[in-house]
């Protein structure tokens, strides 16, 4: 289309029409008004007319317009490039940009509000294969009589192209417009181009609006093509155009949507080469697919110019499926993922919108989710539902208003979706399966993966299995995917292996992976994605389990490598591990339930820890290890150390790095057990996600939980439990000693003097004031006392 669209616009330029704008007036001789008149009635709709612009004098040039200007009927080319001193981008996608425009359209004092689609924006491009390029244009705005939106552009006809402009924005290319900018373009037409794979074609674009359509390109037509643009951020690359926090549950304006693609659908925002990739970020959400058939590929969504995450973005959510059918995110190609990261909440959501009080309902079917990068997603509390930070995320949306306003109020299916015997549930997505993952191990250049797949969404049960790897898990421990590794294609069964090639170790990561049904029948060749599978972590050839302790150290263990005696070695199992004390001189074996694999479990030295536990000891030092669960879950810890000594004497304590000290572990269990013939000391508790216990305090998925078997010492400078050290008890003994000793001598002297005289009023300071020390047979008195005020 592109290609096409460019041959046009050269032949168009042979022949043509110019009208020059030599002023900034709204009206009247060399207005931009009056020269779009001009080119309306130029009696020739085949020729491409041009209106250029010399205004005199340097800088900006402003042209506020007081009523709307006319729609472009006839095929005309606004070359904002024209006037002097301007000059077009010269830096390829998706480098920041360096042109300079210098023709401003300010509409402060329009309001588009119940006027029809177009009359009221900035540019209504009614004719086919018009061109605007070069300007900046800016608040415009207003919701229509139909509901939809005016903004800068509005294209009513086929074929547009858009280039080289600054919409919804001023001219210095980072400068919002300050009122209202509603839509900055809406394509209510077929095939435009917006933006193009040369540096001089690309666009920056924004939009801000308390209408749920808002977008800065609202895309109701088909057929568009949008490359190589900045959208919801500034020229600079790293400005975020709408710097106001996203609301915390995604309903309340002001709403900054970046691309919403709804109604006929076929559209394709960006592609797999560098000068097609679009930025689109620092907004509310900044991809929605409301209709069918359009694909999003190679851009970076989320970040800033170079792929990274920028702190003074307020991103919200990635990319929003809420009604659309057959649509593509990434692909399977080179270059066709999409970079998603930096954004809260989820990087994709699926949803279905129920509407039961008029018996209607809105689902995301058949989004492809395929070979993007996902990763980096701030924890974003959804409303009821609570935190989430997922990669994929299949949901569910009730209004129960009566009327219904469109605004959910139920909120299901949020988090990671359970999967379900048969995948025979129904909802966005099919709630297709993800994969089951028992089990990856790295051997040199080779991952092998072990998983189960259990799905029925594909026509010919056939399934394309992405694998992804992470250096963190969501506080879920489902995903995100933060790098692609690789993909196969089966059909559902157990026990079923990926042998993936890498280069790189990838031990102890977390892999994720997604089911897409494959559908010949779709316009994309695949159907449904799942979300993402719960990690496990990818262990080595030294480690197959990937707990942090070595195969060779497990096989060491009582029991032939089972220490606790359940029937499979501890190095193939993620949550048993089992290692040699502080000393060498015992092992012990560590167990949980609850949480879906130890991580990183290690015996600390108690004299290594920068801090004390005076008044006890570690004999087998502390247990030290990462659980990686799902937010908020409870693990139950059950640790057997093989010893003799019994349970006399020991307590379980904990270290709390957060605060530098040690706490006993109330609830906790001590027991003598007896496991294959070796006596060991059993000890159980719980702990919870974000409780107590967890030593990094916060629900996110992992607990932390540094533990050991302590002992009184027999000499120790500390009390224990206190934290007072014993060198201070004389301190506070003296001084009680000396008040009651003073008490005392006060009251024996005090007795004989009233005794000799009742009337006399003797008070302890009267004691205190005759200092008396002894000093071997002799005693030195002296009197402290204030000198009255007559004495010399």
């Amino acid at each position: 289309l592109s290609a096409i669209l460019t041959i046009n616009y050269l032949l168009a330029l042979t022949t043509h029409s110019s009208f020059t704008v030599t002023n900034t007036n709204d009206s009247g001789a060399g207005s931009l008004r009056e020269a779009i008149n001009d080119a309306n009635s130029n009696g020739n709709p085949a020729t491409m007319d041009v209106i250029e612009f010399t205004i005199p004098g340097s800088g900006v040039k402003t042209i506020t317009v007081g009523t709307a200007l006319p729609a472009l009927t006839e095929k005309v080319r606004i070359d904002g490039y024209t006037q002097p001193g301007a000059s077009a981008n010269t830096a390829a996608a998706p480098n920041p940009l360096n042109g300079t425009l210098l023709v401003e359209i300010n509409g402060e004092n329009i309001s588009g509000d119940g006027q029809p689609v177009g009359t009221a924006s900035g540019l209504n491009i009614s004719a086919a294969s018009c061109i605007v390029q070069g300007l900046s244009i800016f608040n415009f705005g207003g919701i229509t009589d139909g509901g939809a939106l005016n903004g800068a552009i509005t294209v009513l006809a086929a074929n547009a192209i858009v280039q080289g402009n600054y919409l919804g924005v001023k001219a210095d290319g980072i400068t919002p417009g300050p009122a209202r900018n509603d839509a900055a373009l809406g394509l209510i037409s077929t095939g435009a181009l917006v933006g193009g794979i040369n540096p001089e074609d690309r666009n920056v674009i924004y939009a801000k609006s308390d209408d749920s359509a808002s977008a800065a390109i609202f895309v109701a037509g088909s057929a568009s093509e949008v490359y190589g643009n900045y959208i919801g951020i500034g020229k600079d690359g790293v400005t975020d155009l709408t710097p106001e926090a996203a609301d915390a549950n995604g309903l309340n304006p002001p709403f900054s949507f970046g691309i919403n693609m709804t109604n006929d659908g076929g559209n394709i925002v960006g592609g797999p080469n560098t000068g097609q990739r679009n930025v689109i970020s620092g907004n509310t959400a900044n991809v929605i697919f409301s209709s069918d058939n359009n694909v999003v590929q190679g851009n970076y969504i989320g970040t800033d110019y170079a792929g990274n995450i920028n702190p003074s973005f307020t991103n919200g959510a990635g990319v929003i499926n809420s009604m659309g059918d057959q649509n593509k995110l990434g692909g399977t190609n080179a270059g066709e993922g999409n970079l998603i990261k930096g954004i809260k909440g989820f990087g994709v959501n699926v949803s279905v919108f129920n509407l039961p009080t008029i018996s209607y309902e809105l689902s995301g079917q058949r989004l492809s989710i395929l070979g993007n990068s996902i990763s980096d997603i701030g924890v974003f509390s959804l409303n009821v539902f609570g935190n989430s930070n997922l990669g994929i995320d299949i949901s569910r949306q009730t209004d129960t208003g009566d009327p219904a306003d469109f605004v959910p109020d139920v909120f299901e299916q949020y988090g990671p979706n359970e999967n379900d015997s048969g995948d025979a549930d129904t909802g966005a997505n099919g709630r297709i399966n993800s994969p089951q993952l028992n089990s990856a191990k790295q051997t040199g250049g080779q991952i092998a993966v072990n998983y189960d797949l259990d799905a029925a969404d594909s026509p010919s049960n056939s399934y394309r299995v992405e694998f992804f790897a992470n250096d963190s898990s969501t506080i879920f421990g489902y995903g995100p995917g933060k790098e692609f590794i690789g993909a196969v294609t089966v059909s559902p069964g157990t026990n079923l292996t990926a042998n993936l090639a890498v280069s790189g170790d990838y031990a102890n990561k977390a892999l994720s992976a997604t089911t897409t049904a494959i559908d010949g029948a779709s316009s994309t060749g695949f159907g449904s994605t799942s979300e993402f599978a719960q990690n496990v972590e990818i262990g080595s050839a030294t480690d197959a389990d990937a707990d942090g302790i070595s195969d060779v150290v497990e096989d060491g263990a009582p029991n032939n490598g089972d220490g606790n005696e359940d029937g499979t070695a501890d190095k193939l199992q993620p949550t048993v591990s089992s290692f040699v004390d502080v000393n060498g001189d015992h092992y012990i074996t560590f167990a949980v339930t609850g949480c879906r694999e130890n991580s990183n479990v290690a015996v600390l030295e108690f004299a290594a820890l920068n801090a004390r536990d005076n008044g006890y000891q570690y004999p087998f030092g502390l247990t030290d290890f990462t659980l990686n669960c799902s937010r908020g879950d409870t693990a139950s810890i059950t640790m057997y150390t093989f010893s003799d000594e019994g349970v006399n004497g020991f307590k379980p304590r904990k270290f709390r790095s957060a605060t530098n000290n040690f706490v006993t572990i109330d609830g906790a269990a001590l027991t003598e057990e007896e496991i294959g013939g070796e006596k060991a000391i059993k000890l159980t508790y719980s702990i919870t996600d974000g409780g107590a216990l967890d030593d990094d305090g916060q629900e996110n998925g992992l607990i932390v939980d540094p533990v050991g078997l302590a002992n009184p010492t027999l000499v120790a400078t500390i009390l224990p439990e206190t934290g007072i050290p014993y060198w201070f008890l004389p301190v506070p003994l003296a001084l009680l000693f000396t008040a009651i000793y003073v008490v005392y001598d006060w009251q024996r002297h005090r007795k004989p003097l009233v005794e000799q005289d009742p009337s006399v009023r003797y008070t302890i300071w009267h004691h205190l004031r005759v200092v008396t020390i002894p000093l071997f047979k002799y005693r030195i008195s002296f009197v402290v006392s204030k000198p009255s005020s007559t004495s010399g």
